[in-house]
């Protein structure tokens, strides 16, 4: 029997976002944001999405992703992921196909 699932009723493709859902991004940007500047910021702090940059030193959003890819190693690599996240997506892909849904 193969590993592969099938496209039936059974089997979903299911999109998950990453940011928020399965990688804590604000918590992410900010610790490395507060080590890089000294800053002392919080997620409960973010009103919105693309307003980091209100909250920061950068002149705009174009500014904090510059920051944020900071050459070979980008921001999304250092993300912790949210409780419960890894485990519920092997749960889910044990079933389902996973796709991973992101702009970045």
């Amino acid at each position: 029997m193969s590993d592969v699932l099938t496209d039936s009723p059974e089997h979903l493709r299911l999109g998950i976002d990453m940011d928020g859902v399965i990688a804590d991004f604000n918590g992410g940007w900010m610790r490395r944001y507060n080590r890089d500047f000294g800053t002392s910021l919080h997620p409960e702090q973010v009103t919105g999405w693309d307003r980091m940059h209100e909250l920061t030193d950068f002149r705009d959003m174009a500014a904090f992703w510059a920051w944020a890819r900071d050459g070979d190693r980008g921001l999304f690599r250092d993300l912790d992921p949210v409780p419960g996240a890894i485990e519920t997506l092997r749960d889910l892909a044990r079933e389902h196909r996973i796709a991973i849904i992101t702009a970045r």
